[in-house]
């Protein structure tokens, strides 16, 4: 039951980098530089490319949890 929960926990951390690429900068980057304006559009591509992946992978692995494939 845990490792359903935690997929799904997963796919909506995904979904969340995918669609919010400059909050997620807020939220684990920005403290690290004083004088940034916001993300670069590389930082941008690559966490949204990340939370894309994240986001498949979790949902393949939710779909074999469910279908009793892994146990």
């Amino acid at each position: 039951m845990w490792k359903i929960l935690l997929a799904i926990v997963c796919i909506a951390a995904g979904l969340f980098m995918a669609v919010k690429p400059d909050t997620v900068w807020e939220i684990t980057e920005s403290w690290k530089s004083k004088g940034a304006d916001g993300p670069t559009d590389q930082y941008r591509r690559r966490v949204r490319g990340a939370g894309i992946f994240l986001t498949a992978a979790m949902a393949v692995l939710l779909v074999l949890l469910l279908c009793g494939v892994i146990a």
